[in-house]
């Protein structure tokens, strides 16, 4: 076996794993940013205002984009991910 073999194999089992593990580790990270950004915002907002709904601030709004982003991304990449992940895990 060729020294400069192994670490090809090697390459392929880690990138095969970070494309099986990533897309949805990246969806739980977007959740859990999502419900942390919304209690902490919900928790500074006055409870006397009479609004059903008040006006959401522009650090929610850009959290709640970026969130969005990470999820739609997670989202988009779950399927190839995991069909190239184990293409590469199970690659000589």
């Amino acid at each position: 076996m060729d020294p400069q073999q192994v670490p090809a194999k090697k390459s392929y089992k880690k990138l095969g794993m970070l494309l099986l593990v990533g897309p949805s580790t990246l969806f739980l990270l977007a959740v859990l940013l999502n419900a942390i950004v919304n209690f902490v915002v919900g928790s500074s907002q006055p409870s006397g205002t009479d609004q059903l709904f008040p006006q959401p601030t522009p650090f929610s709004t850009v959290a709640s984009v970026v969130t969005f982003i990470m999820a739609a991304m997670s989202i988009v990449t779950w399927i190839p991910g995991l069909i190239i992940g184990i293409i590469f895990l199970k690659k000589k």
